[in-house]
């Protein structure tokens, strides 16, 4: 055995990386528990999804600017839960998360535009064929706890 094996490591979530203070342990989610946030938010995808890109945009540009009201307490927690101190999480995510949303829904435009598939009119007389991309449905993400925002 080498000595990284050897070492005794808190659990993840024990330890806050801002100061070193052990922390109550996480409680691990029940499947059953998993199960039903899945639930709600499949509840909550299927009215996401009947919305307009407009409508859609104009709800995320109205969170962003909810975030930026609320930066210096967003800030705080993120630099207890990270460890970086509370001005480089308000300088690398929070403040960016405007121009973020922004760029976003710019991209947004154009991935989901419906987009024309030339077909060959002798193989397929008088039909026409669009890919157009439609709402999956609730996903899971596993990402990096230290930029919290900057991950989405």
């Amino acid at each position: 055995m080498n000595q990284a094996e050897t070492q005794s490591f808190a659990a993840p979530g024990t330890v806050a990386p801002a100061t070193g203070a052990t922390l109550e342990p996480v409680a691990t989610t029940s499947a059953s528990d998993v199960r039903a946030v899945v639930e709600r938010a499949r509840t909550a995808q299927t009215a996401w999804a009947a919305k307009t890109l407009t409508e859609r945009t104009a709800a995320m540009e109205k969170l962003g600017q909810h975030i930026l009201s609320k930066h210096d307490e967003i800030a705080q927690i993120m630099s207890l839960e990270t460890g970086r101190s509370p001005l480089e999480c308000t300088m690398s995510e929070l403040v960016t998360v405007g121009a973020y949303i922004k760029s976003a829904a710019a991209v947004a435009k154009s991935a989901l535009k419906p987009e024309k598939v030339a077909l060959s009119a002798l193989e397929y007389p008088g039909k026409r064929a669009v890919v157009e991309l439609v709402p999956r449905g609730v996903i899971g993400i596993i990402a990096p706890w230290n930029y919290p925002l900057g991950n989405f």
